[in-house]
């Protein structure tokens, strides 16, 4: 479990939030693997809350905007896998299934609520990668070390 938040001090006492800080993010995930462990399925719950709406405004060419303000979402992934021989493993992911719309605070932080390219840094994508690992025992042992991901 990890927490952070923080507030800077002006050099005349004053103090606001940083804006370093990410908003708070809990994640949750429940794994199981069959007796053989050559099958495994894992889901992760992941909650973001919204970041704070009292930082300083956004100063760029002589003027100062409100700071962008980000909602707090969640998102659901589906990890399986399957492990057919020893040295082969085929990895599934199915990525943010509820195919919702959000911005990480690190990515907007410095950012205006009224950029023109805000929507460049959201993230909505659902995504479903294939990933196939191969080992090989290393000259150190008989350690298995990926080979190739694809």
């Amino acid at each position: 479990m990890a927490l952070s938040s923080g507030d800077e001090t002006e050099a005349t006492g004053e103090t606001s939030p940083m804006i370093e800080i990410d908003p708070k993010e809990l994640i949750v995930g429940l794994k199981w693997n069959s007796l053989d462990e050559r099958w495994g399925l894992q889901g992760l719950l992941t909650l973001v809350g919204k970041s704070k709406s009292n930082l300083e405004p956004v100063c760029l060419n002589n003027s100062c905007d409100p700071r962008f303000v980000s909602g707090g979402y969640g998102l659901f992934d589906i990890f399986a896998s399957y492990n057919p021989k020893d040295k082969i493993e085929f990895r599934l992911a199915f990525e943010n299934i509820t195919d919702k719309k959000y911005h990480r605070w690190a990515s907007v932080a410095q950012l205006p609520e009224n950029d023109k390219e805000l929507d460049l840094y959201g993230q909505n994508v659902e995504q479903y990668p294939l990933h196939l690992n191969t080992f090989f025992n290393s000259a150190l042992g008989s350690k298995l070390s990926p080979l190739h991901e694809t």
